[in-house]
C-alpha cells in the first residue's frame, strides 16, 4: 500500500533450551576411617623419681625451696624465718641462677640486730633528702645463698635494712697462693689495690694492671634520691694452705631491670684464676713492712658464712 512502512522481518523462533546436563553421579560414601592407631603404653616411671606434680615445673628449679645449710657451731647466730619480701627475693635469685645455668642449693637468713622499723627507715630517708645531711641505713639481717655452678660453689650475701636491700657480696675459694691480703678500694675514678703496706706495694701495683679482675663493679646503689656508696670492691685473703678467699662487693647491676650479676662474678673468679696461673708457683716471702696473711683488711659480711665453703674462719 502506497505510503505504508515496510514490515520488519520476523526473527526466527529461538529453539527451546536443551535439557540440563544429567546430574553428576552421586559420590560414593566415604570409606570408613582407618582403624585408630594402637595407644602407646604410658612411659615407665624412672626409678627413684617422684611422680610429676600437678603444675608445670619450671626447668632447673627444685621442687621445694632450698634447704638451709648447717650453721657453723662457732658462729652462734641463730637462723630466722625470712620475711615475705625476703622470701620473694629467694625466688627471684633462684630464677636468675637457673637462667645462668646455676643452682641455689642452700639459703640462710639471720638477724644481726634489732629490726629496722618503718618509722626509722622513713626518718633516715628524709635526712638523705636534705642537702648536706646524710641518712644512715642500719643492717638488721643477712641472707646468704649457696650457689653451685658446675663443680664450683660460691656465696651470695645480701644485707637488709628492714625491707630494703643493700649492696651485696660474693665469696668463693680459689686454688693458689699470695704473700699477703689485698683490698681494692674505691677511688675517684674507679679503685686502687692496696695491701697492709699501702697502695705502693709492688704486689698491689701488679694486680692493679690486670683490668679484668675488677671491671664491672657497681659502686653506687640508688634508691630514688637515696644513694649508698660501696667503699671497696674486692678482697683477697690467702689462707696459707694453697687456697685464697675471693670476696667481691657490688651494688645490683642494670638500669631498668636490676639483677645480682651472678654470671659477672663467675667471670671475675675465672679472671683471677687466670691471673694466678701466670704468676710463679712459689709464694713470695712477706717483706718487713708487709706482714703475712692474717685477716681481711676490712671485715666482709661473708665472713659469717665461710664455713659453707669449708673455711674455718
Amino acid at each position: 500500500m502506497p505510503g505504508a512502512a515496510p514490515q520488519a522481518p520476523s526473527y526466527p523462533q529461538a529453539q527451546p533450551y536443551a535439557p540440563h546436563a544429567p546430574a553428576y553421579p552421586q559420590a560414593q560414601p566415604y570409606a570408613p576411617h582407618a582403624p585408630a592407631y594402637p595407644q602407646a603404653p604410658p612411659y615407665a616411671q624412672a626409678p627413684g623419681y617422684p611422680p610429676p606434680p600437678g603444675y608445670p615445673q619450671a626447668p632447673g628449679y627444685p621442687e621445694q625451696p632450698p634447704q638451709a645449710y648447717p650453721q657453723a657451731p662457732s658462729r652462734g647466730v641463730p637462723d630466722c624465718a625470712p620475711t615475705p619480701v625476703q622470701q620473694s627475693k629467694i625466688y627471684a635469685i633462684q630464677r636468675e641462677a637457673a637462667a645462668a645455668g646455676m643452682q641455689v642449693v642452700g639459703v640462710r637468713t639471720i638477724a644481726i640486730g634489732e629490726a629496722v622499723t618503718q618509722q626509722e627507715a622513713f626518718a633516715e630517708r628524709m635526712k638523705a633528702a636534705i642537702p648536706f645531711v646524710r641518712g644512715a641505713l642500719r643492717t638488721d639481717s643477712l641472707q646468704a645463698f649457696q650457689i653451685r655452678v658446675g663443680n664450683a660453689m660460691f656465696l651470695l650475701t645480701i644485707p637488709w635494712s628492714g625491707g630494703q636491700i643493700l649492696p651485696h657480696e660474693f665469696a668463693t675459694v680459689v686454688a693458689g697462693t699470695l704473700p699477703t691480703s689485698l683490698i681494692f678500694n674505691r677511688s675517684l675514678l674507679d679503685g686502687n689495690f692496696a695491701t697492709s703496706a699501702g697502695e705502693n706495694d709492688p704486689l698491689a701495683e701488679e694486680l692493679g694492671r690486670v683490668y679484668d679482675l675488677t671491671d664491672g663493679i657497681s659502686w653506687d646503689h640508688d634508691e630514688g634520691r637515696l644513694t649508698i656508696k660501696v667503699g671497696w670492691g674486692l678482697q683477697l685473703l690467702p689462707l696459707g694452705d694453697g687456697r685464697i678467699v675471693h670476696v667481691m662487693k657490688t651494688a645490683q647491676h642494670g638500669i631498668f631491670s636490676k639483677d645480682f650479676a651472678l654470671p659477672w662474678y663467675a667471670k671475675k673468679v675465672t679472671a683471677f684464676s687466670t691471673f694466678l696461673a701466670t704468676r710463679p708457683a712459689s709464694a713470695e716471702p712477706p717483706s718487713p713492712s708487709r706482714p703475712g696473711p692474717a685477716n681481711f683488711l676490712q671485715m666482709p659480711m661473708s665472713a659469717l658464712f665461710l664455713d659453707a665453703l669449708g673455711v674455718a674462719f
